[in-house]
């Protein structure tokens, strides 16, 4: 009988490879940031990552400092750049994020809408030993994450099926039929809940951060585990994250949540 040899588990490309890199020059600490830690990080053998460092040196998207430490080229500086001024008022919501966690004492996460997807572009973390972690660039459910929904209970329902379709939901439809209470109440109170719906024991309060047509590009949540940050605890910060959001608003303040772009 003959046997079959088993699958080999698919190998990593070298464009994957190469980007993968590139991300760990933009997010490990620059000292020592050397080929070996590099190629310890991204888990390459270091005659591989030498080897990539110098095309992305090539490039011009990495260069070397005088130590020898790989530090973002011009090319990755443009592009960061321009992929910042996309992102309105990113600095301030930047800023009232370390606010607002020095403030509440738990996590605070900004997202902003790019496209019809909603990213994290800023994070303040807790002190807390055990706290909600979100990495930078990571996409924010529509449907499940409070800062979602306190974003699509500010768009008509044709903005919100198409939040739901990039979000990769197979039927936006059901989908939105599904949270579509959610969202009429989140719209009525002016800030959404998550009660343990997109993590399990994490609880979050968000609220939408308008532009100046009072239609919302982004949002500020809130989380914590729902053992030390209660339901009470939670509601009561809510105006906190109400009065930062209008401050970071483009525009006066709205007459009534949600008013003008429910419907």
């Amino acid at each position: 009988m003959t046997t079959k040899p088993a699958t080999a588990e698919p190998r990593t490309s070298y464009i994957e490879r190469t980007l993968r890199l590139l991300e760990l020059v933009s997010t490990l600490p620059v000292q020592g940031r050397t080929a070996t830690v590099i190629a310890r990080a991204g888990d390459v053998p270091l005659s591989t990552a030498a080897r990539l460092l110098s095309n992305l040196c090539a490039w011009g998207y990495l260069r070397a400092d005088h130590q020898g430490w790989y530090v973002p080229g011009p090319r990755l500086v443009a592009m960061s750049v321009m992929v910042r001024s996309t992102l309105p008022a990113l600095d301030q919501l930047e800023a009232a994020a370390r606010r607002l966690t020095a403030e509440i004492g738990e996590s605070v996460t900004v997202g902003q809408l790019v496209g019809d997807n909603l990213y994290i572009v800023a994070r303040a973390e807790s002190e807390h030993a055990v706290r909600a972690v979100n990495r930078l660039g990571e996409p924010i459910s529509p449907s499940t994450s409070a800062l979602g929904k306190a974003v699509m209970a500010l768009v008509p329902p044709w903005r919100r099926l198409q939040l739901l379709d990039a979000a990769g939901e197979a039927d936006p439809q059901a989908a939105l039929a599904a949270v579509g209470p959610e969202l009429e109440l989140a719209a009525v109170q002016g800030y959404a809940n998550d009660e343990e719906q997109f993590a399990p024991g994490l609880r979050c309060r968000a609220v939408a951060v308008l532009d100046a047509d009072r239609v919302p590009y982004g949002g500020l949540s809130v989380g914590g585990p729902a053992a030390r940050f209660t339901a009470a605890i939670a509601d009561s910060v809510v105006p906190r994250l109400q009065e930062a959001a209008e401050q970071l608003s483009l525009s006066g303040p709205a007459d009534a949540p949600g008013r003008s772009h429910a419907s």
